[in-house]
């Protein structure tokens, strides 16, 4: 469902530094009631009061809630009360409200409301109601905290469903008060939380959810969209799937027969995979729409065949009608990208966001994973929203879920050289070249496409200076060589520029930074709260190699430095002979998780690293 976003190597190692302990807001009352008129209607009842100190905590208070044309806000009021006790009334009116890919969803629609006080503390209060109809597949979840340092001071959320309606629920984080009550009229579930502390914002921290209290539920039968169905377990939710997916008409005959001139000379079936990924590339664009926003059903294959767009599941849906044309099995996947794991014992369509499409691949004896949202993703490349992460393949026979294969974290890694060739006034030309492996090569998928400027932020990131005359990056890249389960991708970069400043002259010594390209990482100075967790392992080297001009002798070099811990590996050395300075220096992270008590060591560990990467190289005047 969400797109596959490009993020740089780099940022794994520039993370964000972490927020103190103290409270930006608390929730005062968060009371949430779901009814469950019939299988197709019901409605949500919502009254939530949030107290915010200071800005940093507005994201507590603000409102967001998706509509549709079966999911309708049918009532809204509001007030802040300001420091000064008045009451500033919120209503219908100062919403806003966008439409969700206009043209394509069904009436998709996002109304929010962003508070802005004139001061601090301020309390926010919303009440309202969303009315249901059309069915549903899981019932509203309920999840009091979405931001950290933010406690809770009281939270219900009752579900009142029709006498005998079989229901299952699902609780994950801290454990609120659970009541059943059984009537003549309602079956009501209830559940109330009290002084909850919330949890503190840190980075490298475990996933928020199991720090904060979530209740999922969902009926055991619904109905939605008119196709009813069961949940008891994955194999009904696929056949409820697979009920959606047989709705759709198909392609149109345009389509057909332009898959069949596309595919009908080429004699294996990878290479017509290959042949329809590169036309999905060319023909479609990704647009976002939420699973149960858009609805669970993709819009139909004419649709993105007329337009070019689809969500994840019109453009699954439609590359796998493009396969089956041509003789192709293929099946359609739901999967969390948030979590890699499904909840234990809970099969629900609730818990996925994302679908791609899995191809078995009877030739090469693999299973091909194809992310059809964005299909300059290297065919079979399984990105960091997919690998590890639990699936749920919807086969003709039934579900099936299955684990999409995880990569060594050996094969993450970046090599950068970078020749610099220093003149005597300061100046330097600089030539790099970089090969990145693995998910290190995430940021370059898709480099193509982007603008000049965000090509050239790319190609720069990190680097300490302005650039000047920045020649164009060469890429090369085995993107489309995929052969079997063991490829992973590579793609090599090549660029050079000039910095006109790279040394700066003090008196006689002139002081240059010994690697052009920063690598930080930030710790917090503050008493660590949550274990830290290294969820991915990476290696990024650098090799740097200066000429300095006839005239100039070294005064200084960095120290070296060799660092062998748990949680990762560092070393830098450099060295001088002739007129060349040589300097590399060798990051690696390792996966672990380490008690907040030990971080002080792993504080340690980043600062002496810090250091290194930023230091620098003293030439002075030969004598």
């Amino acid at each position: 469902m969400r797109r596959f976003l490009l993020c740089s190597v780099f940022l794994l190692m520039a993370v964000l530094p972490a927020l103190s302990g103290e409270k930006h807001a608390s929730v005062l009352r968060d009371d949430e009631t779901f009814t469950m008129q019939s299988l197709e209607k019901g409605v949500l009842t919502v009254t939530r009061s949030v107290v915010v100190y200071s800005k940093k905590g507005l994201d507590a208070a603000v409102f967001v809630e998706y509509t549709s044309k079966n999911d309708v806000l049918s009532s809204f009021s509001g007030f802040m009360k300001l420091p000064s006790g008045q009451l500033v009334k919120i209503g219908k009116k100062d919403l806003t409200t966008v439409s969700i890919a206009s043209g394509i969803a069904e009436d998709g629609f996002m109304t929010a409301y962003m508070p802005s006080p004139p001061s601090y503390p301020v309390t926010v209060t919303y009440e309202y109601t969303i009315q249901q109809k059309g069915g549903f597949v899981v019932f509203p979840v309920y999840c009091p905290i979405t931001t950290g340092n933010t406690d809770l001071r009281e939270g219900r959320f009752t579900l009142s469903v029709p006498p005998g309606t079989v229901i299952r629920s699902h609780e994950v984080g801290p454990a609120g008060k659970k009541t059943v009550e059984k009537g003549a009229k309602s079956d009501t579930y209830s559940w109330s939380f009290s002084a909850f502390d919330g949890y503190v914002e840190e980075s490298y921290m475990p996933s928020v959810f199991g720090l904060v209290p979530v209740i999922y539920s969902s009926p055991d039968e619904f109905v939605f969209d008119g196709f009813p169905g069961r949940q008891d377990s994955w194999k009904d939710i696929a056949e409820w799937q697979q009920d959606l997916l047989k709705s759709d008409p198909g392609l149109p005959d345009r389509a057909k027969e332009k898959v069949r001139t596309l595919t009908e000379d080429i004699p294996d079936d990878l290479g017509k995979i290959r042949a329809l990924y590169k036309y999905l590339r060319e023909k479609t664009r990704y647009v976002s729409i939420q699973l149960g926003i858009g609805g669970f059903k993709p819009f139909p294959a004419s649709t993105v065949d007329r337009t070019g767009f689809g969500d994840c599941k019109a453009l699954s849906n439609y590359m796998r009608l493009m396969l089956s044309e041509v003789g192709i099995e293929s099946w359609y996947t739901a999967l969390s990208t948030r979590s890699e794991d499904f909840m234990p014992g809970y099969p629900s369509m609730g818990q996925t966001d994302h679908v791609i499409l899995t191809v078995p691949l009877k030739e090469t004896k693999d299973t091909l994973f194809i992310e059809c949202t964005n299909p300059s993703v290297p065919l079979g490349y399984r990105h960091e929203d997919i690998a590890g992460h639990e699936l749920l393949l919807i086969r003709p026979e039934g579900g099936e879920t299955i684990r999409a294969r995880s990569y060594p974290d050996t094969i993450a890694r970046t090599v950068t050289v970078t020749s610099v060739k220093l003149s005597e006034d300061g100046s330097a030309h600089l030539e790099v070249s970089q090969k990145n492996s693995g998910r290190n090569v995430e940021p370059w998928i898709g480099y193509d496409a982007l603008s000049k400027e965000a090509k050239r932020s790319l190609i720069t990131m990190g680097l300490n200076a302005q650039p000047q005359n920045l020649a164009p990056a060469r890429i090369r890249d085995n993107y489309d060589s995929y052969d079997g389960r063991d490829w992973y991708p590579e793609c090599e970069i090549g660029f050079s520029f000039d910095i006109l400043t790279y040394g700066q002259w003090n008196g006689s010594r002139m002081m240059l930074a010994g690697n052009p390209f920063s690598k930080r990482m930030e710790a917090q100075r503050s008493e660590r709260v949550n274990p830290l967790v290294i969820k991915s392992g990476t290696s990024i080297v650098d090799e740097v190699f200066i000429d300095i001009p006839d005239g100039l002798e070294v005064e200084s070099m960095p120290a070296s430095v060799a660092m062998d811990v748990q949680w990762g590996f560092f070393s830098s050395e450099s060295s001088f002979s002739g007129n060349r300075i040589t300097i590399r220096q060798e990051v690696i992270l390792k996966p672990c998780t380490l008690p907040a008590g030990e971080y002080g060591q792993f504080r340690d560990f980043v600062r002496s690293m810090n250091r290194s990467y930023s230091s620098h190289i003293v030439l002075r005047k030969a004598e």
